[in-house]
Parts: C-alpha cells; structure tokens; sequence
C-alpha cells in the first residue's frame, strides 16, 4: 500500500486508545515515524507517573503489529533534533502535557490537535471538571492547529460529542465526558485529516472566556472545596467534577479530603453548616438537606 503522509504521535493517552489510533492511521497508509510521550507535568509528585508510562510502552511493543518507535521524554528540548532529522509531514496530539516549542512549530508540518471541549471557551488542560460543574458549556471537541499560544490555533473542526447510554448533564462524571470525548476524536479523525490533507486552513479564534487564555485551567483548592452555602446538588456535582482527585471540606479548623459522600435523609433539619462527628465520618447539613462524608485528613 502506498504511503500517504508520515506523522508522529504527540500523546500521553492510554495504551488501549493509542492502539487505536495507530490502526487508524495505518488503515489510511499513514507511516507512523515516532510516538512521543511523557509522563505529566510534575510527575516526580505522582508515585506512579512512571510506571505507568513504563506499562504504556510495553502494551504498544507487546501489542501492535509492528511497533513504531516510542520516544519517551521529560522536556520537549530532547525531542526537537529527532523531530526535525525524521522530517515527518505530519504531527498529531491528543493528551499531551508538555508546550509544543516555537523551534518545532516552525517546521514545515502543522501540529494538528484534538481538544476535547468547545475553543476558544474552554482553553487550556482541564476542561472536564468545568463541564460537569457548568451545563451550559457545550458538549463539544475541537481539532485545530497549534500555535503559540495555548489552544489558540485555527479551528479546522468541531465534533458534538455523545454521552453513554443512561448519562445525562445533570449525572454524568468526568471519566463519562473523556469517554464521549474519545469517542468523538475516533468519529472525526478521518474527516480532518483529509481536511488537513486537502490544505484547508482553518478559522482564527476568537477570543475565549473570562480567563481567556486559561479558562479550562487546573482547579484551585479553593473551588474543589465543599461550602456551607452549596445545595446538595451542587455538592454531588462538585464531587462528580473532580473525579478521582476528591473534593475537600473543612471540619474542625482543618482541611479534608472527601473519599465517599452520600445524601442522608433526617427527620429534623439544622442550619446550613452544621457538622456533626459519625464515628469515622462527617453529617454535614445544607440548606435543602444533609449529607454524610467519609473523611481523611490532609
């Protein structure tokens, strides 16, 4: 079969999706050069950061037919020289932690990436806690070109992305966003790069939300913790938006992680605020009901 274009994968996404991805391509006789990845931004805090990469490169060699070549990296600086000598016509991301440099920008292929959530609104690396938080943020992916500035690049396309059976925006979780937003990328991935191929430009941002450039950025301990003032709904989605992360409440002058919640009917109401010790959990009541929370000291 005649090789089309040669491209190299910018991701830090699952084995299993890179898998799928490299299939993809080679079904439209893409020549996949290289797949570079990494293990996060801060990954000398994340005690399995590394392993798990270590089991990522080990699922493509074990698994792919005939495995591309796995660049692992901490600074994109040891990546540049390789990038340039393979001279790849084509560089696609999905997932990536690291900036992509100005030196790699100016290489004769456009880096094409996949965003998962609505440019220019939800700029930046953690779109999906705001999305579950906010229901009026549409449920979109973005495939656009890179520029300098962060998910600031030409739209080349935007997918609607479909919740699982059974989710709707007032239940669904982060994990179930990721896995529409997967979904999506898998959808459209043929329909862009025949775009791309085809030379099409894409279309200038505008500009983005509030934050602008960063308004799908990390969420502050600040917004990731329970107030007294919250309805119980807003506590439940509060704790659907930061997933496997934990919400935190404040009990007796300190702060805690919140490992399991549930709604608690009680007879008699009390002021919004109230906390009241249960062995190794915490009631705490809001203005529309209570709400029992396992708790951990941080």
């Amino acid at each position: 079969m005649p090789v089309v274009q040669r491209a190299v994968i910018f991701s830090r996404r699952p084995a299993s999706i890179l898998l799928r991805l490299i299939q993809v391509l080679r079904a439209k006789h893409y020549e996949i050069l290289m797949i570079v990845c990494c293990p996060g931004a801060n990954y000398r805090l994340a005690p399995t950061a590394i392993s798990s990469l270590g089991g990522l490169v080990g699922s493509i060699i074990d698994e792919a037919q005939d495995p591309p070549p796995v660049l692992c990296i901490t600074k994109m600086s040891q990546v540049e020289s390789i990038y340039l000598a393979l001279d790849p016509d084509r560089a696609l991301i999905w997932g990536f932690s690291y900036k992509i440099t100005q030196r790699l920008l100016s290489h004769r292929s456009r880096f094409v990436n996949f965003h998962p959530a609505p440019l220019p609104l939800m700029r930046g690396p953690m779109p999906f806690p705001r999305m579950v938080m906010d229901s009026t943020i549409p449920l979109t992916a973005t495939w656009h070109y890179m520029a300098e500035g962060v998910d600031q690049g030409p739209i080349i396309w935007e997918v609607e992305m479909t919740l699982p059976a059974g989710v709707s925006r007032g239940t669904m979780t982060t994990a179930d966003i990721e896995n529409a937003a997967t979904e999506a990328c898998f959808s459209s991935i043929e329909s862009v790069l025949k775009l791309v191929e085809d030379g099409h430009a894409g279309v200038e941002q505008g500009p983005g939300g509030e934050m602008d450039s960063w308004a799908a950025g990390y969420m502050t301990d600040d917004e990731r913790t329970i107030k007294d003032e919250m309805s119980l709904e807003e506590v439940l989605r509060l704790s659907r938006a930061v997933g496997a992360t934990k919400p935190f409440v404040k009990f007796s002058g300190g702060l805690y992680h919140v490992l399991r919640m549930s709604r608690l009917e009680v007879e008699d109401a009390k002021p919004e605020g109230t906390q009241e010790r249960m062995g190794l959990d915490i009631i705490q009541y809001f203005k529309d009901g209570a709400i029992r929370m396992t708790i951990r000291k941080i």
